[in-house]
């Protein structure tokens, strides 16, 4: 289960706990039905204790879609495990949107 908190134009999407192979589904389906038509999104990773290449890959194609819907997609905090895995993985090089440095 995911959040996406809405504030005036700018939305912050939040999952919980888990990106996961299991979890992608239901995080997809509720996070595509969520975005806004305008403003800008902003991805709050820090809740994410786990992740893994699913997750990395779903990250890439939600940061895409953002980019091709002109909605932003700045990473407002990450976790120590989505750091951890983002830094083994090479991740950041491959997501479009800005995100915090370590």
């Amino acid at each position: 289960m995911s959040a996406l908190n809405a504030a005036a134009d700018h939305r912050v999407w939040q999952p919980e706990a888990s990106l996961t192979i299991y979890d992608i589904r239901q995080v997809h389906e509720q996070a595509l039905a969520d975005l806004p038509a305008t403003g800008r999104v902003s991805i709050d990773l820090s809740n994410v204790e786990e992740i893994d290449t699913a997750g990395l890959q779903w990250l890439i194609f939600f940061s895409r879609c953002l980019a091709q819907r002109e909605l932003g997609g700045q990473v407002l905090a990450v976790s120590g495990a989505v750091d951890d895995f983002l830094t083994l993985m090479r991740g950041r090089e491959a997501l479009q949107f800005t995100h915090p440095t370590a």
